[in-house]
């Protein structure tokens, strides 16, 4: 009876140890629940959409294109895009607590750090005839890796392979355009109007 008993002491003892041992190592973060945590303009995230179209919780934003920009007054018409993202370009939590949600967690820039990033936009114009023409337009962007160059406007891998076009003038650094579509079936333009060489998947980075 006493052996059962030592022995059942020391099952408990470890378990409890066990558990503490798991508790401290837990990661200590906000997430976007908490209240704790603002946008740019320092409205705090809430799950769901917001007033201008952003899911943080989702990673997504899906509006009007100009209240990407988060005007005081969100616009009610105009063009319309949709954008999706991974957890290294932006998350839905934050680690090192400072009130906003990560970015290239880990990684001084987004640079090696996996990252990407899609905007599929939709968008209208007057024909000559007076009509109005629909098309939409679909790009993939990649944080390049580590090792990336940049020349004449295309980022290289360390093979000297041709990753994408160079999206920092648009105010992606260190980002690469490695696919762009494009639709306009009143202009008889449809299909891929940009490719890199290597595969354009987004987890290929």
């Amino acid at each position: 009876m006493k052996n059962t008993t030592k022995v059942l002491l020391v099952a408990v003892c470890f378990i409890l140890t066990a558990t503490t041992l798991v508790s401290a190592a837990k990661p200590t973060y906000n997430n976007i629940q908490s209240g704790l945590i603002t946008d740019p303009k320092g409205n705090i995230i809430t799950v769901g959409s917001d007033k201008w179209g952003y899911n943080y919780q989702a990673q997504m934003f899906n509006g009007y294109r100009n209240n990407w920009y988060r005007p005081t007054i969100p616009v009610t018409s105009g063009d319309w895009i949709i954008v999706n993202w991974n957890s290294a370009y932006l998350n839905n939590i934050d680690r090192d607590l400072n009130g906003k949600l990560d970015q290239h967690y880990g990684f001084s820039t987004y640079k090696g750090s996996g990252a990407w990033i899609t905007f599929h936009e939709f968008r209208s114009y007057l024909t000559a005839e007076g009509g109005t023409a629909y098309y939409d337009y679909f790009v993939k962007l990649v944080a390049v890796p580590a090792d990336a160059t940049v020349h004449s406007g295309y980022w290289y891998n360390a093979n000297g392979i041709v990753i994408g076009l160079d999206a920092s003038p648009s105010g992606y650094v260190y980002f690469a355009y490695i696919q762009e579509v494009y639709n306009d079936p009143y202009a008889e333009i449809t299909g891929i109007f940009y490719n890199e060489p290597l595969p354009n998947g987004l987890g290929f980075y």
